[in-house]
């Protein structure tokens, strides 16, 4: 997911708001409370030093000129934001580079949020950990739905954050049946390369979900 390999030195909070909002709100101006952000479930300071972010990164643009003296409304939790041009854009190339999947990747973010019930034991960073890497192994699958294997150097700088975090992540998507793993990876060895874990994606849009019927006979 490109556009989380631009966001240097940001936190997970932040990347996960970006795409979120990006799946949620696109292009359009969003303006009222930081009330809006309530379904995130994050913190205000995780908010405000995500927005203080993407402003000055350029992701987000800020209309400063909606004052009191011009609405009466102004309060201090006040929010006036949109994704910029340049924020869209990497979005959108983003998407372009995974299109069998780019609309159950808009799917699970407009509709997954940290109060979700499989999530329940796991504490906020991880629950953000979790949908962060949902989201990008997702835009990883191939046509058929498998992730084979990735590179982790790349996912941590991508992720912002270790690889430890982001093993307990995928193994949460294992449990809560969002994911599963197909072959687990083989390390190195004298006759052979190391080879990386085979990961199959479940689909969490209506329309693509599997439907079984009947018994099952193998037993």
């Amino acid at each position: 997911m490109n556009v989380l390999s631009t966001m240097t030195g940001a936190t997970p909070e932040t990347r996960l708001i970006l795409i979120t909002w990006a799946a949620r709100f696109g292009m359009s101006f969003q303006a009222g409370t930081r009330a809006k952000l309530d379904a995130f479930a994050l913190s205000t300071r995780n908010v405000k030093e995500a927005l203080e972010y993407l402003v000055r990164e350029g992701y987000f643009w800020q209309a400063r000129s909606l004052s009191s003296s011009a609405l009466k409304v102004k309060t201090k939790d006040s929010f006036d934001y949109g994704l910029t041009i340049e924020g869209w854009s990497l979005w959108c190339k983003s998407l372009d580079n995974c299109p069998v999947w780019a609309m159950e990747i808009c799917h699970l973010l407009a509709n997954s949020n940290l109060t979700n019930s499989e999530f329940r034991d796991s504490s906020k960073p991880m629950k953000v950990s979790i949908l962060l890497v949902w989201a990008v192994l997702v835009s990883k699958a191939n046509q058929a739905g498998y992730v084979v294997g990735f590179e982790s150097l790349e996912l941590q700088k991508m992720l912002g954050m270790p690889r430890a975090r982001i093993d307990r992540s995928i193994s949460t998507l294992v449990k809560a049946g969002f994911i599963s793993l197909v072959a687990p990876g083989v390390a190195r060895s004298v006759l052979f390369d190391p080879l990386k874990p085979i990961y199959k994606i479940h689909p969490t849009r209506p329309d693509k979900k599997t439907i079984k019927l009947g018994v099952d006979i193998s037993k």
